[in-house]
């Protein structure tokens, strides 16, 4: 199934069967990539003073199938006592094997003692082989025990 580039209709114009049926097979092929996407989702604070990522107990990952292209959204809550910078990203494995990168990952800066900001970032990966990929979310800060809850992976395949 593909996209097929609608008509574009003038006043007045009236539908066709075929147009119709165009239309039913977009709408088929945007269905097809929502029921493909896979959430986690795990609650509960849960702390990290690593300055390099590291896992958290409850992940949280998904597995699912995807070729070479996909939405990843991250979401958390992240507060932090000391004014830095705190990170989730992800870690793709089998058969894709990306760590964690600054370049893909929710960046939150703590400017002020004690703030909790919560926030969410859509990337765009492109890096990722064909087959039944594992996105497992990770941890970091750079100064001070950032604390993480409310935290959500959710990944769309793209082709």
């Amino acid at each position: 199934m593909a996209w097929v580039s609608p008509h574009v209709f003038g006043v007045g114009e009236v539908l066709t069967a075929s147009e119709m049926n165009n239309i039913g097979t977009d709408l088929n092929w945007l269905y097809s990539y929502l029921t493909a996407s896979t959430s986690g989702n795990a609650g509960g604070v849960q702390t990290t003073s690593s300055t390099s990522y590291t896992s958290l107990t409850g992940g949280p990952s998904v597995t699912l199938s995807t070729a070479t292209t996909a939405l990843v959204i991250v979401t958390a809550t992240i507060s932090n006592a000391s004014q830095s910078s705190n990170y989730v990203g992800y870690a793709v494995s089998s058969p894709t094997s990306n760590a964690a990168s600054d370049t893909k990952a929710l960046t939150v800066g703590t400017s002020y003692p004690y703030g909790i900001y919560s926030s969410s970032i859509v990337i765009y990966d492109n890096t990722l082989t064909s087959g039944v990929n594992t996105f497992t979310l990770q941890y970091k800060t750079n100064n001070g025990t950032a604390s993480f809850s409310n935290r959500s992976i959710t990944v769309i395949p793209l082709n």
